[in-house]
Formats: C-alpha cells, structure tokens, sequence
C-alpha cells in the first residue's frame, strides 16, 4: 500500500513506535537501577560491602545493555554489535583480572552512559510518539464528529462543515 496512508500499513513504523514507547519503561528501570545501585555500592564502599553492590550493579547495567542492543536490532532492524565488548570468561584469568577488565574496559561506560541518557530520550520520545498519535487520532476522528453535529475549534478557525475537517485530516 502507499500513498499518503502507506505509512500506516508498514510493518516498520509499528514497530519504530514499539521502540519509542518501550523507551520510557526502560529508562526509568536503567536510570534507577543506576543511580541506586552506584549511590549505594559508593557509600557501602567504606565497609567493603560496595564492592559487591558495584560488581552486580555493573554486571546488571551491562545485561540491560545488551537488551537494548538486541532490542534495536529485532524492531529497528539495525546494524550493530550483539556482543557488546564482552569480558572473556578465562577461568586461569582470576576474578581480580576479570573485574579490572569490566571497570576498565571503555565498553562498559558507554553503556552505563547510554543507560544514563535513555531517561531523558526514553521521555522525550515517548512524549513526541504520543502526541502525533493523539493529533492523527484527532484528524481521523474529526470528519466522524462534524458529520455527528459536533462542531469542533482550533485557534480561530470553527471546523463545522465535512470539507473543512477533511483538511484538517
């Protein structure tokens, strides 16, 4: 189907818009677990016991991450690394190694960073996604209410005849 209602029929915008909505919930839960789990493991750090809190909080940060990636790939059909700059399991490596490996590795903080920021996008898209579907829904139902006998506003334009609530679909 195309035309100017084609893009309804994509499978691809579905899904773009599942991405978007999916944004919110999942970052809240990346920020919280975050700003929770760093607050926590960093104040603990004096009795020793956030060091564990900071070891399981970056290995949840980079299990999130690695969602998000899959995510991206399966409903955006996006290119990108699935692995995510894994830290080899070598058991002769030592957990002390493996451990300098994940806080040092660069991957990890951009994944941390990009947890950070999906909050602050997450909200945006999800505002931006909602209000052009309540707009569209609005524009599709108009033609529906004037037809009714419900005269509609905007501005100062009084929408009360067919013709004029098909432009404004």
């Amino acid at each position: 189907m195309s035309g100017v209602l084609g893009a309804y029929a994509d499978r691809r915008t579905w899904e773009g818009a599942a991405y978007l909505l999916l944004g919110l919930p999942l970052g809240v839960l990346g920020f919280v677990l975050l700003v929770t789990g760093f607050s926590l493991g960093l104040g603990l750090l004096v009795t020793l016991l956030g060091i564990p809190v900071l070891v399981v909080t970056i290995l949840l940060a980079r299990t999130l991450a690695s969602f998000e990636r899959r995510l991206a790939s399966t409903l955006l059909e996006a290119p990108m690394p699935l692995g995510g700059g894994r830290i080899p399991a070598e058991p002769d490596r030592g957990l002390w190694r493996r451990l300098r490996a994940m806080f040092g590795g660069a991957t990890t903080w951009w994944e941390v960073g990009f947890l950070l920021l999906r909050f602050p996008l997450g909200l945006l898209d999800f505002l931006v996604l909602v209000s052009i579907a309540t707009l569209a829904l609005c524009g599709f139902v108009q033609p529906i209410l004037v037809a009714v006998g419900v005269d509609d506003q905007i501005g100062g334009w009084t929408i009360d005849t067919f013709g004029e609530s098909l432009v404004l679909v």
